[in-house]
């Protein structure tokens, strides 16, 4: 079994030279820095996870845009202090994050705390700089060139939302509910939670809105198995604040790297 302190200590050496060569401000903020070459056809997927934009050139015409994120908090520890739960902010920082949710985000916020460690991470999903940056590439009045977007293609954890995992995800988002003793609360609640707070799901709403007057795709591609065994449960988190997504596109990547998935049944 492979030391999982040693695992974390290598990707932060790999994630510490990645930004150390970036540039600290990039637009649109692509891994590479740069557009590829022109293409009549174009899709964009967007990741956290550095590791997942590796084989990118399988598809080149599918545009990896990386989305920040923090690194674990015990990466320093000494092996033993090493937690199960990767913890990404103090307990303080959390809380302020939940006093800024409407309350019924706020209540199913300190519900998951008290079952289990908050994989709440400040510095991750799709950043308000970047909601507001594809949402004028993709609307009519700033397109300026004859390329056609295909897809949007996003990864859930703290990619499209700001934590990491979802608590003992249920077939549908109202069995979760039930489960933490809060079957009368609005499944838009733990929506909000979930995706950053109210302000983040209106700019949210506004890209979905531009994507689809556009007839782009739009696609959920995880590596959490959740997402392959109950994609329900996403769909109707999605819904409940009107990101309406088909079932069909919340997708589980299994045995393939995200871009073997892409080639294989999206591009």
């Amino acid at each position: 079994m492979t030391n999982p302190s040693l695992s974390y200590r290598q990707k932060y050496q790999k994630y510490k030279s990645l930004y150390l060569t970036l540039p600290s401000k990039v637009y649109p903020p692509h891994i590479a820095g740069k557009e590829p070459k022109k293409s009549s056809h174009l899709s964009y997927f967007f990741d956290n996870d550095t590791d997942n934009f590796s084989d990118a050139h399988l598809c080149p015409q599918v545009i990896p845009v990386r989305v920040a994120e923090s690194l674990p908090r015990h990466l320093d520890d000494t092996p033993e202090n090493v937690s199960d739960h990767e913890t990404y902010t103090t307990p303080q920082v959390y809380q302020s994050y939940c006093h800024c949710l409407t309350s019924g985000a706020q209540l199913f916020g300190q519900t998951m705390d008290r079952l289990e460690p908050s994989g709440y991470d400040p510095k991750s999903g799709i950043s308000p700089e970047q909601l507001s940056y594809y949402t004028d590439l993709v609307s009519d009045r700033s397109t300026k060139t004859h390329t056609i977007i295909d897809h949007f293609i996003f990864d859930w954890d703290r990619t499209l939302t700001v934590l990491e995992g979802i608590y003992a995800v249920k077939p549908t988002a109202r069995d979760v509910l039930a489960n933490v003793g809060l079957k009368q609360l609005p499944t838009s609640e733990m929506a909000i939670y979930y995706l950053g707070g109210p302000d983040r799901v209106v700019k949210l709403k506004r890209l979905w809105k531009c994507l689809k007057a556009r007839n782009i795709k739009i696609w959920i591609l995880s590596s959490n198995p959740s997402v392959g065994q109950y994609p329900q449960f996403f769909v109707d988190l999605l819904g409940s604040v009107g990101l309406d997504l088909p079932r069909e596109r919340v997708c589980y990547r299994g045995g393939l790297s995200k871009y073997q998935y892409l080639k294989k049944n999206i591009v």
